[in-house]
């Protein structure tokens, strides 16, 4: 087919909305992977829009954990939380801190749904580095849906003194940013 790339683009993304809306999420996870291999046949485009790049892999991940793909989701997680480093991004860039919240509670939905819940203290030490680095740039919101989902998963898993910690953050907090 001679579709130009942005057509092609446009045209994926269109059929993946439309099969989410149809409620088809098998043909919506088929258009959603097409526009992402696409997408990552382009890597000039990749860098010149790594915000385009970052939003279909998020949509990829919706699209796999819809059909239990939990390894693809896995492995789109990984190509998420690596943008930063791959493309050069700064801890003040907004892209930046967009990847680190989603990529943070992507990490935490696919823990919930594989059942690996306990990997939830490994990823503690990195949601708190990133939460330092990003401190500032992270909405007061962003903030209490991320310490909301950290004290979920550790509630789960019986950690009950660290889920209060991070409940505790959400209570201490001054402006929560709705």
């Amino acid at each position: 087919d001679g579709m130009p790339f942005d057509a092609k683009r446009y045209n994926y993304y269109a059929l993946s909305s439309y099969y989410k809306a149809k409620n088809d999420s098998a043909n919506s996870y088929r258009f959603r992977k097409k526009c992402l291999e696409l997408i990552e046949t382009h890597p000039d485009y990749i860098k010149q829009y790594p915000a385009q790049y970052f939003a279909a892999l998020n949509n990829h991940f919706i699209g796999c954990c819809r059909m239990r793909k939990y390894k693809e989701s896995g492995e789109a997680l990984q190509k998420i939380k690596s943008l930063p480093g791959r493309y050069a991004l700064s801890a003040g860039d907004a892209l930046s801190v967009q990847v680190f919240v989603s990529a943070c509670n992507l990490e935490l939905f696919l823990y919930g749904k594989t059942g690996e819940t306990r990997k939830i203290l490994d990823f503690l030490p990195e949601a708190e580095e990133g939460l330092r680095l990003y401190e500032n740039h992270i909405s007061p919101a962003e903030k209490v849906v991320l310490y909301y989902n950290i004290s979920i998963m550790l509630f789960t898993i019986g950690e009950y003194q660290k889920t209060m910690l991070w409940s505790g953050k959400i209570l201490n907090m001054k402006d929560f940013g709705f």
